[in-house]
């Protein structure tokens, strides 16, 4: 399953890219940054997690697929 960034996520990987910042901050942006990931994968396997058979097909994924993907830790892509 594709990682699609959120737009918080964006806009953090953004703000982290710039070299301007001072090196705490970017220090902060990017461990949120690593967070909101961290978060969007969790919601997207819960979700994943609740699809029927017919929403899987949908998306063009089995139900073997979905359940490996769903096992996945949220650190893990």
């Amino acid at each position: 399953m594709a990682h699609s960034q959120t737009k918080t996520a964006y806009f953090a990987h953004d703000l982290a890219t710039r070299t301007t910042l001072p090196a705490l901050a970017t220090l902060a942006i990017n461990i949120a940054h690593v967070i909101v990931v961290w978060n969007d994968r969790a919601k997207g396997r819960k979700v994943l997690r609740n699809m029927s058979p017919e929403q899987l097909a949908d998306i063009g994924i089995t139900s073997a697929q979905a359940g490996q993907e769903c096992q996945k830790r949220f650190w893990h892509s």
